[in-house]
């Protein structure tokens, strides 16, 4: 497999995680990142301004030692040994039985407790329908770019600053693995590859802000301002080009545009959940 991240692609969600809750902290041992927990730490990567290449890594999957003990890198019976059995709910991951943890990338949440350790829940007050897990991940040019709860790791890494947030992977093209409500949002080069967004139809300003919706999804891309939303203007030129939101573009109730960036943020508590006030600068609730 090979993943080539389109930098404006990537720059754009970034530039929409203004609904990320404030005081979310990065925690990629606790969110889990496939080199954390000893899988895949060899993974090719070649980095560039315009593109992140990942490439395969065979798998090791144990050593034949009898007709009822074939796979002791995978077999739950036979994990690390034979007749080493993992108990119910967990699976072995590379020899080492593994729990499986009840929420992971992209799940349905209400708070941050059930997305687990190191998990954030982003709620529908913030355009994301039924709430969606996301996870602290730590960008790092020698390791893969999957993350995600250990052993699922669903989830792809995409910078956010000096670090990276987690969001749920899926192929465009390929069978439908976005839960109702998301789209497979395209994030590569070639269009082979993309994370669940929310569906963009029923809240273009809060999901796409400075970008226009197209057929459900937030376009990401400009050339001039009749590529942005309207309010919104197109600056720079080739893949660093980006939409940037303005006083006129159309957040919607109890957003607006958060000044120098291509997000809507909250304007009031009205847009926060119950205990949480809205700090206008920032657009986050905390």
């Amino acid at each position: 497999m090979r993943l080539r991240f389109a930098r404006r692609a990537v720059l754009a969600i970034v530039f929409l995680t203004a609904c990320i809750p404030e005081g979310f902290n990065v925690l990629p041992g606790d969110g889990g990142r496939v080199d954390d927990a000893g899988i895949r730490t060899d993974v090719g990567v070649d980095v560039s301004m315009d593109a992140v290449v990942v490439t395969d890594v065979p798998v090791d999957t144990g050593t034949v030692t009898d007709l009822g003990c074939s796979n002791t890198q995978t077999d739950t019976n036979n994990c690390g040994a034979c007749g080493n059995v993992c108990a119910l709910g967990n699976a072995c991951i590379r020899g080492t039985c593994q729990v499986i943890p009840t929420a992971s990338v992209g799940s349905a949440c209400v708070t941050n407790t059930d997305c687990g350790s190191g998990g954030a829940c982003v709620t529908p007050l913030m355009g994301y329908p039924g709430g969606y897990c996301i996870y602290g991940c730590a960008i790092d040019p020698m390791a893969s770019p999957m993350c995600g709860p250990s052993p699922l790791f669903n989830g792809i890494c995409l910078p956010s600053g000096s670090a990276g947030v987690c969001y749920e992977l899926c192929p465009p093209m390929g069978p439908t693995v976005c839960r109702s409500g998301y789209v497979c949002q395209t994030v590569s080069m070639d269009n082979s590859f993309g994370i669940c967004f929310p569906t963009c139809t029923p809240n273009p300003g809060l999901v796409c802000g400075a970008y226009q919706c197209t057929a459900g999804q937030c376009s990401l891309a400009c050339s001039t301002n009749a590529g942005c939303s309207a309010g919104s203007t197109c600056v720079g030129a080739g893949t660093s080009a980006t939409c940037v939101c303005g006083p006129d573009t159309d957040c919607g109730p109890h957003h607006h545009c958060i000044t120098g960036t291509a997000s809507c943020g909250c304007s009031d508590d009205a847009a926060c959940e119950p205990g949480s006030t809205c700090n206008t600068a920032t657009g986050q609730c905390s």
